[in-house]
């Protein structure tokens, strides 16, 4: 059988119209300095030297697309179409095939389908575009979760149900207390909109997007996708109870293990049955290098306990390492010790 060898003799062409394009470059934008391009068919494409962040190239390119942060506007397959290459920057050349183990570089592309997306499209009641009146929509929400006046929103998530689409972009920084915010907001929309049969499958599909962004296939990583599905799940735990075992799957991926296992601990507050097929592989996640894993994994075997689980995790009483934990919408520090001995009590 013939070995793949790396070749670097192909000339780098849209994916989208075929032209050959031509060496990204330095571009400074607001977050920093990228390597990017156009394609003369309005092809957006950024370069990611390592091959290793393929989801933040996929950002970068998702806000040179926009123009803007407010990227939770745009929808794939609606707004644009993706595509990725194989690519070495240095002989700016495509790169057919990799041997294994081989390390190379991509590139990230995103061809909008639309010009300023549904800029003419006219909302009943407010005479503004739709885009601008979204953009003063999400300012209205940003403010909103600031003050964590969380039931407003869902009284607009009643009207608009596509608010969930705009509260996506405010998910991807974790050490922020708004992400966490957003996170629960989310999940108590999705419990609103599940008391209507017609709504079901809205949040199905929300779900689905969410999985599908935390694949390789979909060229972009959603950081926050376990977290949103957690609460998602926990809004409605019977009826969609075969996501979960979908979730937990992904707890090898290192990007997702934390938010996999705090999705668990959110279900489980309302459903632990649903989730006690995971207890076996939490034995082994206890002594995971990583404290957030063994301090979330900890929280989980709280509330999924049996006969064994205090020895387990009367190991970890007095693990000083530091990690951080939102509860009663506040985010605050603690230590996998303190989380322990508090298990310990809640079990005892």
């Amino acid at each position: 059988m013939r070995e793949n060898k790396r070749i670097e003799k192909a000339i780098p062409k849209c994916p989208f119209c075929g032209s050959i394009i031509s060496r990204p470059e330095e571009t400074k934008t607001d977050f920093g300095k990228i390597l990017s391009g156009k394609c003369d068919c309005k092809t957006i494409y950024v370069c990611d030297l390592t091959g290793h962040c393929v989801g933040e190239a996929y950002m970068e390119a998702l806000v040179l697309l926009k123009g803007d942060w407010d990227i939770g506007l745009l929808e794939p397959d609606k707004d644009y179409s993706y595509a990725e290459m194989d690519y070495d920057y240095k002989t700016h050349k495509r790169i057919l095939y990799v041997s294994k183990g081989e390390s190379h570089g991509k590139l990230v592309f995103l061809k909008p389908l639309k010009v300023e997306p549904a800029l003419l499209e006219l909302n009943k009641g407010d005479e503004r575009p739709t885009t601008q009146r979204k953009v003063g929509q999400k300012k209205i929400l940003r403010e909103l979760l600031k003050n964590k006046e969380i039931d407003k929103i869902i009284e607009m998530s009643k009207k608009d149900k596509g608010i969930i689409n705009q509260l996506f972009s405010f998910t991807y920084d974790k050490g922020d207390i708004i992400t966490w915010l957003t996170i629960e907001s989310i999940g108590l929309i999705a419990q609103e909109l599940a008391k209507k049969d017609e709504d079901i499958e809205f949040i199905r599909n929300t779900a689905r997007r969410l999985l599908w962004a935390m694949t390789e296939e979909s060229g972009g990583i959603s950081w926050s996708a376990p977290e949103i599905l957690g609460e998602i799940i926990r809004s409605n735990p019977k009826e969609f109870y075969d996501l979960i075992p979908i979730v937990w799957s992904n707890r090898g991926e290192e990007v997702f293990t934390e938010g996999v296992i705090w999705a668990m601990g959110r279900i489980a507050e309302v459903a632990p049955e649903s989730v006690s097929f995971i207890y076996e592989d939490l034995k082994k996640l206890i002594n995971h290098p990583n404290p957030t894993v063994r301090g979330y994994t900890i929280w989980v075997l709280e509330k999924i306990s049996n006969s064994e689980t205090i020895n387990l995790i009367r190991d970890h009483e007095n693990d000083d390492s530091q990690i951080q934990f939102y509860k009663d919408r506040s985010l605050f520090k603690t230590t996998v010790g303190e989380v322990a001995r508090k298990a310990i009590n809640i079990i005892s």
